[in-house]
């Protein structure tokens, strides 16, 4: 694993990049690296068969004077079989992480990795998921989730997950992106955006035949960077302009 590391010159900022983990302390060999996520000096990495690691970061001066991050392993944490966890998203306000794993969304507690009372396996059967980026550094969290044909917005707090809007659509939903609720959605044919509070819905464009890639990037309030015809990037806003 490694960081990149930022440090300004005369010139700018510049980044350098330097080894943190030479090697993930994996107990089955065949195991990679399927998620990574970093917050408040904790670096979590979610694997290929079910695990999740954590390893603590933290900089140090060596002995040529320079900063060095190094790390140490913490725990680890199965969290079932034979199943890749797909998406890590720590929440310090919340002292929460937010894991799918196999489908199944957890929240775990982010020191203990044991999962919060009355959380366990919330939700199943989840495609694909994101954090509503706007509302970080409050005592909730909003995540986006699919479920086949189904865009849910949910609202997590200390105490509950509720749900906020839905939305069915009329094919599977392959990735996503949201911004209060504003959803960019890309199925397997096309490219939307979902204005979840009003239910309005703006087809953007057709998606390539065979494409492979189905990027949806939050660029900033309402507006998205997605994968184009002839694979430009191409940007949207919540009213479909580019």
């Amino acid at each position: 694993i490694h960081f990149y590391k930022s440090f300004r010159v005369m010139s700018g900022l510049l980044y350098n990049l330097q080894y943190v983990i030479p090697k993930v302390n994996y107990e089955n060999p065949a195991s990679k690296v399927e998620s990574i996520e970093f917050k408040v000096g904790i670096l979590y990495i979610g694997s290929t068969d079910g695990n999740l690691l954590q390893y603590g970061v933290e900089e140090r001066q060596n002995e040529d004077g320079n900063n060095v991050l190094l790390s140490n392993f913490m725990q680890r944490k199965f969290l079932g079989e034979k199943s890749k966890v797909t998406f890590l998203s720590a929440a310090p306000a919340l002292n929460t992480i937010i894991v799918v794993c196999g489908g199944n969304l957890s929240l775990l507690d982010m020191s203990t990795l044991e999962p919060k009372p009355g959380f366990h396996n919330k939700l199943k059967g989840i495609s694909c998921s994101v954090v509503d980026t706007s509302n970080e550094g409050h005592f909730s969290v909003r995540i986006c989730v699919a479920k086949k044909k189904q865009v849910a917005l949910y609202n997590i707090d200390e105490e509950k997950m509720t749900l906020v809007r839905s939305r069915e659509l009329n094919e599977p939903v392959v990735n996503l992106s949201v911004s209060g609720e504003t959803v960019c959605v890309a199925t397997h044919s096309r490219y939307l955006i979902l204005n979840l509070e009003s239910g309005g819905l703006i087809d953007l464009f057709p998606i390539e035949e065979n494409s492979t890639s189905y990027m949806i990037t939050r660029i900033q309030e309402k507006e998205f960077l997605v994968t184009g015809p002839g694979n430009l990037a191409i940007f949207v806003t919540g009213e479909g302009t580019s």
